[in-house]
């Protein structure tokens, strides 16, 4: 069962500020504590320990806070919100969808599905970040309500300062959707080669 995003906010707000502070801390804590090696991770191998950084984070500031449970299924960390909502945390691309290996657990989360063992109804929820080019800091903060893999039924933008009073709250058919990529083309160097000829 999907709630709206407004419902979502409603349960969320109390935890908005402290989502924002364990991505912000996370990102700073991987940067100084890879400053010198960092330039040899792969994007890959820096997202997964910059999401380890963060469930630190996560651990720290919610360790013992009425109403909310760790869970780790099988090595999918999830944090449960008044067994409302369970909350993953993960870097975002660019159209706000996270990148996961299709294993049973990640396709139920993302497809909105009971998990073995949960029989209440939840809502899954990603908290995440769309790092800067460089990985500094993140460009966006953001929580999505995926509805599949490829898709989002709702995000609620974090980013601003005293997020829980800025907090935007956006249906996914009310944006733009009218996304552009980039796209880079590589030079046919056969054809350059046979023209200098």
């Amino acid at each position: 069962m999907i709630i709206t995003a407004d419902e979502a906010k409603g349960i969320l707000a109390p935890y908005i500020n402290a989502f924002q502070n364990c991505v912000l801390m996370g990102l700073s804590d991987y940067n100084s504590s890879y400053v010198k090696v960092r330039h040899i991770h792969s994007p890959y191998a820096r997202a997964m320990l910059v999401r380890d950084h963060i469930i630190a984070q996560v651990r720290k500031e919610f360790d013992e806070v009425d109403g909310i449970k760790f869970i780790n299924k099988r090595g999918l960390i999830l944090l449960s919100i008044e067994e409302k909502i369970f909350v993953r945390f993960k870097k975002m691309n660019e159209r706000m969808l996270t990148r996961n290996h299709p294993t049973l657990q990640s396709i139920r989360f993302s497809e909105q599905l009971s998990f073995e063992g949960f029989f209440t109804p939840t809502t899954n929820i990603n908290v995440g970040y769309i790092p800067n080019d460089v990985w500094t800091e993140p460009r966006k903060i953001l929580i999505t309500c995926p509805n599949g893999s490829n898709s989002n039924s709702w995000y609620i933008d974090i980013s601003q300062d005293n997020a829980v009073l800025l907090a935007t709250v956006v249906p996914i058919e009310d944006r733009d959707l009218n996304i552009k990529k980039k796209r880079i083309h590589a030079k046919n160097t056969r054809s350059q080669a046979s023209s200098q000829m």
